[in-house]
C-alpha cells in the first residue's frame, strides 16, 4: 500500500509503469492510471487493464473504476471493460455500469 501511495504521489503516467522494475509497483501505477481516468475512456481501461500483472489487483480496479464511472460510460466499451473479469466480477460489473440504481 505504501507503493500506491509514493506513485500517487509523484504522478504516475502511463509511460513510467510499463518502466518499473517492480510487478507490485507496477501493478499499482496502473491501477492509479486507470482509476484517474474519466468516464470517456473507457476505450483505455480496457486497453490498460491487461497490464495489472496480478489478477486480484485488476479485477479490484476493473470493478473500482465501473463502480466511480457508472453513468454516461458507452454501452459498447462498457461491455469491452467487464469482458476482462472472470464470471462472477464480469456480473458485478456489469450491474455496476448497467443497472446503476441496483449497485451497491
Amino acid at each position: 500500500m505504501r507503493v500506491l501511495g509514493w506513485l500517487l504521489a509523484i504522478g504516475c503516467a502511463p509511460e513510467t509503469c510499463p518502466a518499473l522494475a517492480d510487478v507490485a509497483a507496477r501493478d499499482a501505477c496502473w491501477h492509479a492510471e486507470i482509476l484517474a481516468l474519466p468516464t470517456s475512456e473507457v476505450a483505455a481501461v480496457a486497453r490498460l487493464a491487461p497490464n495489472i500483472a496480478d489478477p486480484v489487483v485488476r479485477y479490484a480496479t476493473v470493478l473500482a473504476w465501473a463502480r466511480d464511472h457508472r453513468d454516461g460510460v458507452h454501452p459498447d466499451g462498457a461491455r469491452a471493460v467487464c469482458e476482462l473479469l472472470p464470471m462472477e466480477e464480469r456480473r458485478v460489473c456489469e450491474r455496476r455500469l448497467f443497472a446503476a440504481h441496483l449497485a451497491r
